[in-house]
């Protein structure tokens, strides 16, 4: 038997409501609200056959050591304590030319690209 024949009858084993791929694009913001509202899950299936799960977050979230989910980021103080251990090198202003020549020569003159020590005032 293959994973996902498996998947699918451990699926439908826990009595969670399905609900076809169709219903769900058209309805993708009522099915998720009734996930939410009732902390159930949803059976996703395609021509009547169990493929995926839409389930709370709250139900794959698992909070002990060995099944714990690692925050994306730190906190900003702890950042910028980790970065005040490498300081940059001094940049000569004829290096921040040359460097921003490069940039400006791949991105054209996007206006997200600035010279942070114009920005600066530097």
């Amino acid at each position: 038997m293959s994973y996902s024949a498996d998947m699918s009858m451990a699926l439908a084993k826990q009595n969670r409501p399905s609900v076809g791929v169709r219903e769900l694009k058209q309805n993708a913001s009522r099915v998720l609200a009734d996930v939410q509202a009732e902390n159930l899950g949803r059976i996703i299936t395609v021509n009547g056959r169990a493929v995926a799960a839409l389930v709370p977050l709250a139900e794959i979230i698992v909070d002990e050591p060995e099944h714990r989910i690692e925050k994306i980021g730190i906190p900003r103080d702890e950042l910028l304590a980790r970065l005040a251990g490498f300081p940059l090198p001094p940049l000569s202003r004829e290096d921040a030319d040359s460097w921003m020549a490069d940039i400006r020569s791949a991105y054209g003159d996007d206006d997200v690209v600035t010279d942070p020590y114009e920005r600066n005032g530097l």
